[in-house]
This record gives C-alpha cells, structure tokens and sequence, in this order.
C-alpha cells in the first residue's frame, strides 16, 4: 500500500511538455522523468493499467527527435538533452509484452521507436566507427559516478552494448508479431552479430571488462557496471555467465540486503557514495531476471527476497548503504517503489503457484 501510495503521488497530468500522464521520480529532489528510470514504473504498472504503462514508455519517446535520440529527462517545465541514459526501453518492451497486450498499433509505433533509437546510438554514439557505441559522460550511463568513469573518459562499457542487444531481440520480436518475416531475421542476424563482437572485445579471463574508447585500454574497477551485461544470459558463453555470476555472488558485493555498486572490499568503496557502494533498485532487478535466465533460480529469489526485506527496513529510498540496509538520499523515490511492487507480485504469483502444487500433491 506504501509503495503504491507513493507512486500514486508521483503522477502528474498532462501539461506542458507532458503530452501524457508521467510518473515523476520524486516529489522531493526529482520532480521529473528520467530516459531508464520510467521503464522501472512502466513494468510495475503493467497487466495493473496498461495505459498509465504504456504513457510511461511514451513519454519521452514523445520528444524523441530525428536522429532516433530521446531526452535524458524531461518535466512539464523542462526537457535535458545533455545525457542519452542507458537504452533499456527494448529490454522493457520486452518484459512488459508477457504482463500486457499492446494493440497492432502499439507494437508498430514502438518498433519505429526502438529502431530508431538503436540506429541513434550506432550513427551518433560510436565516434570510431568500431562498432562499439560509447558512454561519453558516467551520467549517460545512469550509474553516474561508478569508478568505471573515475578518470573521467569516454568509455566503452559492456553494459550499453548488451542493452542494444536486447533491443534488438524486441525488435526480432515485435517484427515476428507483426507478420514481417525479413524483418525478424534481420535484427536477429544483428542481435547475433553483435554479441560476437562483445564477447571478442569485452571479455577478458571470462569477466566483461570497460575499455579506454580512444586506446582499447581495459579499465579497472570494482564497480558492478561491467557486470550488467549480464542480462544477455544464454547469448553468453557458459565459462562467462558462470563467473559473472560467482563473482555478484560473494560475499565482496552481496551483502545481507543485496548487491553492493562497488565490492565492499574494493578500496574506492564508500558507504554513501551513489555507485561507489550503495544497493540499487533497478540494477537489483536487472540482476534478478538476468539470474533468471541463467538458470539460477534459487539466487534470483535470494536477491529478491533482500530487496524486499531492504525496503521495509530502510523505506523507497533511492539507494541504500549495502551494510546496514539504511535509505539514502532521496528517500521516497519511484523506481524503488516500482521494482518493489514489481518483486512482491512475483513473490505473491511464486506463492500461489506452490500453493497450487502442494493442494495437488
């Protein structure tokens, strides 16, 4: 009820540059929607109100321009284009497709969309023309002070291209929906195309590595953005999904109340330090399903099982200190919210499904 309380607040009419209901992040420190933050409450308000879900995903794609490229955040009053955001729209699309029905009108405008933003970071995005769409600022990444960016750098990021991947398999998806056979095979083949080529320059002894864009150099950090990458699952040679996974799964990251940003033992860690340390929503998702879809079930519910228990201690803060589960920052924020009503529902439908199985038994 809390949580649905706080989203509730959060939503604002149109007016302005809001050509639709939005969520905003926050009525404190946040009064606006950010490009990967409002994919998190478009899943939480799937199969609930698959318009006010739909709106979510819409909203910046609302001001998306010619180029493919949609704002880094936008309010009724103000619209940011100094910061791209990672580009999880397919990812969510996707997930979103199994929790609700978009008409043939919807699935149309969202693979235009999608498209378009893909070939965005391609063409405007890869300044060597390597194949490798780059960060160019840790803001642009959403974890915006990792140690990843601590040289402050243009980067190549395992993470942004695994995005794109899925992206990709939305769009093989969608084209497969809307009966467009040369389509589907198409991004299929580049889906295909581009996870060789991550696994041939971002692997390094079975671990996804950041690289220096202008010299290939391999940056070293502990922080988890690398790891993201991680959603591309069974795309993934088995030698990488396993160590990417032994490694989110120590005691150096998950702690009693989920996943540290940074390892705890790393030397850059700091308790309250946004991506130097503190447990995230959306990445503790995006780790959840892409444990998931390893195969890794019983770490998946681990994880989830932390998150919920984070949030009745420490609030829908917007990030939370990894050793003590205490909320930080912002301290009622929506994607929190979001991802925790996201994961109780799937706790509740995993409950009932036992339930089911023991009443037959």
């Amino acid at each position: 009820r809390e949580a649905a309380y706080l989203n509730w607040t959060c939503i604002k009419n149109e007016e302005g540059l809001l050509k639709r209901k939005a969520m905003f992040m926050s009525n404190s420190n946040f009064p606006g929607v950010w490009s990967w933050d409002n994919a998190f409450n478009g899943l939480a308000l799937a199969g609930v109100d698959d318009q006010l879900a739909w709106d979510q995903i819409q909203c910046l794609f609302d001001h998306q321009d010619d180029k493919g490229q949609i704002p880094g955040s936008i309010s009724d009053s103000t619209i940011r284009w100094n910061f791209s955001k990672p580009p999880v729209q397919g990812l969510f699309v996707l997930k979103m497709i199994d929790r609700m029905t978009l008409t043939q009108a919807q699935l149309e405008q969202m693979y235009q969309q999608i498209e378009a933003h893909v070939n965005f970071y391609f063409r405007y995005k890869d300044s060597n023309q390597d194949g490798i769409p780059e960060y160019h600022h840790g803001n642009d990444s959403g974890q915006d002070n990792s140690t990843v960016f601590r040289n402050a750098d243009i980067i190549d990021s395992p993470d942004l291209l695994a995005f794109l991947i899925k992206s990709m398999d939305m769009l093989a998806v969608a084209a497969g929906k809307l009966d467009r056979p040369q389509d589907k095979e198409h991004w299929e083949e580049e889906a295909q195309k581009y996870t060789e080529l991550f696994c041939d320059y971002f692997i390094v002894d079975d671990l996804p590595v950041a690289r220096y864009t202008r010299t290939g150099e391999k940056i070293d950090s502990e922080g988890y953005l690398p790891l993201v990458s991680l959603i591309l699952a069974d795309k993934l040679p088995e030698s990488v999904r396993k160590k990417i996974i032994e490694t989110l799964s120590s005691d150096r990251y998950l702690t009693e109340w989920g996943i540290a940003s940074e390892a705890i033992d790393s030397p850059l860690y700091e308790e309250d330090a946004y991506w130097r340390g503190p447990i995230w929503a959306p990445t503790t998702l995006l780790f959840i399903d892409a444990f998931e879809a390893c195969g890794e079930q019983k770490l998946a519910d681990e994880v989830a099982e932390k998150f919920l228990k984070l949030c009745k201690h420490g609030g829908f803060a917007e990030n939370f200190h990894a050793e003590t589960g205490e909320g930080l920052r912002d301290l009622a924020h929506t994607w929190t919210s979001s991802v925790f009503i996201h994961l109780a529902a799937r706790q509740q439908e995993k409950n009932n499904r036992e339930r089911k199985q023991a009443a037959t038994v």
